[in-house]
């Protein structure tokens, strides 16, 4: 590309991010990478969180004239918090958050071992959701009021925008319990 500048920045920083190869900020996560045999240069950001949302540009500079291109990035922060040990028959709880820029999301979903959970009177879990336009979160709690051992598995926390997190649980039953030492 000789004679041409490709410039990453965001819109709401005037000063670039990157040109060419050369980096422009002190910040390790963000690096280019190019793949000159696609004409492509691609900028990664490393552990991204929620201050890395927003709208970026990347802009060819020539000198005849310039492109731009507009990407926004969403970023959605997705945590599940609950026991991973529960004794047979006692209740449980596995809260999911979410976290986003672009709020509202439109829903969290639960899985467990692959399978989505429906609320049931037969199973007895109730998912209870929430909403916080302040924070810019939703909550979903699950709840088991008597744990059996088929409630031991993998629970899966899902946005709509396919964000997912997990935990495991295990069920002990009391011959189990003298066994565990801590």
């Amino acid at each position: 590309m000789r004679g041409k500048h490709v410039i990453w920045r965001r819109t709401s920083d005037p000063h670039p991010l990157t040109v060419g190869f050369m980096s422009y900020i002190a910040d390790s996560r963000f690096q280019i990478s190019h793949l000159s045999y696609r004409g492509e240069w691609n900028l990664s950001i490393k552990n991204v969180s929620l201050k890395d949302a927003g709208v970026y540009e990347c802009q060819v500079s020539a000198k005849s004239r310039d492109f731009r291109r507009l990407i926004l990035l969403n970023v959605v922060e997705i945590l599940i918090s609950g026991p991973t040990y529960v004794e047979i028959g006692q209740p449980f709880t596995l809260m999911c958050n979410a976290t986003t820029e672009d709020f509202p999301m439109e829903d969290l979903d639960w899985f467990k071992d692959g399978s989505k959970i429906v609320q049931r009177e037969d199973n007895q879990i109730e998912i209870s959701k929430y909403f916080s336009r302040e924070d810019k979160k939703i909550f979903s709690v699950l709840q088991k009021d008597h744990s059996i051992l088929d409630d031991a598995g993998t629970y899966v926390c899902r946005t709509s925008e396919t964000q997912v997190t997990g935990t495991k649980v295990h069920v002990l039953s009391g011959k189990h319990l003298k066994h565990l030492t801590i």
